[in-house]
């Protein structure tokens, strides 16, 4: 049984078809990239996965069970957790408040009044581990706000992993970075995936990182789905290529971004 599975959904607002008749699988532990042009329904599809609004038509299921009539909130609950193309974070907090939010959310004690020394203990170890899970332990101190672009992604992320999903669901998450800042997402990407087990479904425009770091690939045009398959399976498609890709240049990305990824 696959952890998430989209039966034949089409969402509709009014008269535009956002998503038509979209059928896909992630099996558990997968790492897959969900790419396409602008206005291709990538973010229509998370905002249908993560619950902010119902299919007009199919059905979403994780872990086999029906989801597409259910909430953000439980969704939560559930495992998918979400980041968005806009990074939401707490500018005025620090890092480490950042992260004890989340952590206390998660732990459902975040209203309450008072909590006993053991459960506090128990918060500022969570956030420790965070913090050096995600590599941003020399940071903790500083008010997010005054963070690079970069490091406030990697706090959304820490902030996500504090509910410890099942599915992470990453909307751009290397948008606006420097090489650096890229470099050390893409590798706390893979670090999650393959040290800690986490499926991860992400959109990314830029296809070196796609073809170096996904191991499928998901392409959406114009709300339809027009090809799956491994970097070497999608650069090879001529219809990806005529609308995506561009016909020149796709395999010398594809061996690229490996040789890249390898090193």
């Amino acid at each position: 049984m696959s952890l998430l599975s989209l039966r034949h959904v089409s969402r509709r607002f009014g008269a535009l078809v956002a998503l038509n008749d979209i059928s896909l699988d992630i099996e558990a532990g997968e790492l897959r990239a969900l790419i396409g042009p602008n206005g291709a329904g990538k973010t229509t599809l998370f905002n249908l996965i993560s619950g902010f609004f119902p299919p007009s038509d199919g059905e979403i299921l994780f872990g086999g069970e029906r989801i597409a009539a259910t909430d953000p909130v439980t969704l939560v609950r559930k495992g998918i957790i979400r980041t968005f193309q806009i990074t939401e974070i707490f500018l005025d907090l620090t890092v480490y408040e950042n992260l004890r939010v989340a952590v206390e959310t998660a732990m459902g004690i975040s209203l309450r009044p008072w909590v006993s020394r053991a459960v506090r203990s128990a918060v500022d170890l969570r956030v420790q581990e965070l913090l050096e899970l995600v590599r941003i332990g020399g940071r903790a101190g500083r008010v997010a706000g005054e963070l690079s672009h970069g490091d406030q992604r990697v706090v959304e992320v820490g902030m996500a992993l504090a509910h410890a999903p099942r599915l992470l669901l990453l909307d751009e998450p290397t948008a606006g970075m420097g090489d650096e800042e890229t470099h050390h997402m893409t590798n706390l990407i893979r670090q999650l995936n393959r040290e800690r087990g986490i499926t991860i479904l992400f959109v990314e425009h830029d296809m070196n990182i796609v073809f170096g770091v996904a191991e499928r690939i998901t392409v959406l045009d114009n709300g339809a789905l027009l090809a799956e398959g491994t970097a070497a399976e999608i650069a090879a498609n001529p219809r990806v290529q005529a609308a995506y890709l561009g016909q020149g240049g796709a395999q010398a990305r594809v061996t690229g971004s490996h040789a890249d990824a390898a090193s």
